[in-house]
């Protein structure tokens, strides 16, 4: 499969992070990045600027020294003679040197709701009829409440835009997990967005 090249792009090779402490679990929690992503061959981590790539590459090379892991950093400015011999490149992907692109790995979709008005006890009621668990909790922020949407052991975590008691917007976050069972998270945002027009968003962002 192939990786999308977006702003300021680490590219890692997984065979080289088989020696990491911890592995790809603990690899990815040193990232700390909703750009997180992988195919079978490679990981990809996009940033809008280059401190915070330097920042994640000395995150990681206080755990695995430089020279026992090799990486690309790209852009979409790129030029393909540039890129390491491990690497090929087209149309703003890259993929392992001597593997098939295939398709192009995407991050999840999200939601992002607004100029609707409600209550969150409604929407929280409404998805409660559907089975799913919502924990609404404080975000330490005026007018945004922090939301986790549960059902069996997939979990979708967003901020609830609110003016009193009002629900006035929904933004989901990008799922910050490797294991990552897609179609269920599929299934349980396409409820969400389902309730959320039941109680009155239109369908615009």
């Amino acid at each position: 499969m192939a990786l999308p090249i977006e702003f300021l792009t680490l590219i890692f090779r997984k065979s080289e992070l088989a020696g990491f402490p911890g592995g790809l679990d603990a690899f990815a929690r040193v990232c700390d990045a909703p750009s997180y992503l992988e195919d079978e061959h490679l990981v990809r981590v996009s940033f809008m600027s280059n401190a915070d790539a330097d920042a994640l590459l000395d995150r990681v090379f206080d755990v695995l020294p430089a020279e026992r892991l090799s990486y690309a950093a790209l852009d979409l400015r790129t030029d393909p003679t540039e890129l390491p011999s491990w690497l090929d490149s087209d149309r703003g992907s890259v993929w392992l040197a001597g593997t098939d692109p295939g398709p192009l790995v995407q991050l999840p979709r999200g939601i992002s709701a607004r100029f609707f008005r409600t209550t969150v006890a409604r929407l929280t009621d409404a998805l409660s009829e559907r089975g799913v668990l919502v924990d609404v909790r404080d975000s330490g922020h005026p007018g945004i409440v922090d939301a986790t949407f549960t059902r069996t052991s997939t979990r979708i975590e967003a901020w609830l835009v609110t003016d009193e008691e009002e629900l006035v917007g929904l933004l989901t976050h990008v799922p910050r997990e490797r294991s990552l069972d897609l179609e269920q998270y599929e299934q349980l945002l396409s409820e969400i967005e389902l309730t959320l027009r039941e109680v009155g968003w239109k369908g615009t962002s």
